[in-house]
């Protein structure tokens, strides 16, 4: 009797489909493009954020608005919404969808600078430029990052060079209290280590009540410091056991070494190794270059300087008080807490310094999900800098609404950068494309990227 063709058509597919299961006999995998793995797509699945939560209850917007996109390049995605306030108002929020597998996040500084970091306010997009220029990397984004007066408040990390340990500090710990500069939350970072994002305060959370001067204090207090090994032994740096950039004057019996970190402070090269007889006034270290001293009055560190010899190679990394930033090679300052666990914090609502409760400011702000996406936010407003010349300006968000939105979009944790003035968005497509201002500063209004407040840092979006 003939087999029909349909089922002679069933018994080839069945045969294929059990030999493909059963693997090849010559022991070869497909490859994933043949064969997608089942596992694979379902881990990935698993393992993505949804961007929004299903079934948010909106109390300060109306409802969830529209959203278009905009694919800057592959692992960078940029996305304006516009949401009904309660108010009536408009908003428009921009926000950066970040792959740190496919694009690196950095510090801007003026020139680029790290190691010689001397508090030098630039407009974001200049301190884009100045990165494409000394690195050769191309910057798609910038955005202000930590504020515009005239130091850096918060602790500060570029290139694994601590450029500042720890948060301005003048000895005041009450929230309520605009001139201590001080949040009703833990003051928070946003940084990179390995490849990976966080957000968190300079300690671990400890649970305690952030409102309170004692528990403050500890957080405003703490400070970031190095981890030097060589080979199996390890020191961290203190008092005694320091780097330098500058001209530094050393004591008698103190040891230090010119360390070449040209290719990084985790590669760092001993040049020369000196121990002194008498007080010593160090010049200037050469370009690419910096000291390790370690003072006399530490044993340890004395004994751990007498294995180093020139030639031997040291790794220098970020190491914070209970490790939570150790390794870390970029930590830009944020300010308020916004979002912790997926959830907005209480302390949002207390907040009471940069205009946290004002409808109208322009916000800056970045937060990450669980499966490691960062976004950035911008929210545009000239009419908190009365630049504002049309109907169709959109208007600014309050810390709450900020918070509102954030959590809207998934964040696991969220902190708040500087707002105000300082807010400007740019992007452009590749190193010699047109850059594009899609959120203007409302110093200015402006729609030409050098045309904003100058800032200590920004948060940089660029090649690997």
């Amino acid at each position: 009797m003939k087999t029909p063709k349909h089922r002679l058509l069933l018994l080839v597919l069945s045969t294929l489909l059990l030999s493909s299961c059963a693997g090849n006999n010559n022991n070869e995998s497909p490859t994933s493009e043949e064969v997608p793995s089942i596992s694979q797509e379902t881990t990935s699945e698993e393992t993505v954020s949804p961007r929004f939560k299903a079934d948010f209850a909106f109390s300060k917007f109306k409802d969830g608005g529209t959203e278009i996109s905009e694919t800057i390049v592959d692992g960078l995605t940029h996305y304006t919404h516009t949401m009904t306030k309660e108010n009536d108002n408009k908003v428009q929020v921009h926000s950066l969808e970040v792959d740190l597998s496919k694009v690196a996040i950095d510090a801007g500084t003026a020139k680029n600078a790290s190691i010689k970091f001397n508090n030098t306010k630039n407009v974001p997009y200049q301190s884009a430029l100045d990165m494409e220029e000394k690195t050769g990397k191309t910057v798609y984004a910038s955005l202000n990052a930590d504020f515009f007066g005239s130091q850096v408040v918060n602790a500060f990390v570029k290139d694994g060079y601590v450029v500042k340990s720890s948060h301005n500090d003048n000895g005041n710990y009450d929230y309520t209290n605009s001139s201590s500069d001080v949040p009703a939350s833990y003051p928070m970072l946003f940084g990179i280590k390995n490849g990976v994002a966080q957000v968190a305060p300079i300690l671990s959370n400890d649970g305690k009540d952030p409102k309170e001067a004692a528990n403050k204090k500890r957080y405003i207090q703490a400070s970031l410091n190095y981890s030097i090994k060589l080979g199996s032994r390890s020191i961290e740096t203190n008092n005694n056991i320091r780097l330098s950039s500058e001209a530094i004057r050393i004591a008698a019996n103190d040891s230090y070494f010119d360390l070449d970190i040209s290719k990084g402070l985790n590669r760092a090269s001993v040049t020369a190794a000196e121990s002194v007889t008498a007080v010593t006034k160090l010049p200037a270290p050469a370009t690419d270059h910096i000291y390790l001293i370690f003072g006399n009055q530490d044993s340890a560190g004395l004994s751990f300087a007498g294995k180093i010899g020139v030639g031997n190679t040291l790794s220098i990394t970020v190491h914070s008080p209970d490790g939570i930033w150790d390794g870390a090679e970029t930590i830009l300052g944020c300010r308020q807490e916004i979002i912790r666990d997926n959830e907005i914090v209480s302390t949002v609502s207390l907040e009471n310094t940069n205009g946290c409760q004002n409808v109208e400011v322009p916000r800056s702000a970045v937060g990450v999900r669980e499966d490691g996406t960062v976004v950035i936010y911008a929210v545009e407003s000239l009419y908190y800098g009365k630049k504002s010349t049309s109907e169709e300006d959109p208007h600014g968000v309050s810390l709450p609404e900020l918070a509102e939105y954030m959590s809207y979009n998934n964040i696991l944790n969220g902190a708040n950068f500087d707002g105000g003035g300082s807010t400007q968005m740019v992007l452009k497509k590749a190193r010699d494309a047109t850059p594009k201002v899609v959120v203007r500063s409302s110093d200015t209004g402006s729609s030409e990227p050098l045309n904003t407040r100058a800032v200590m840092n920004a948060i940089l979006v660029r090649s690997k």
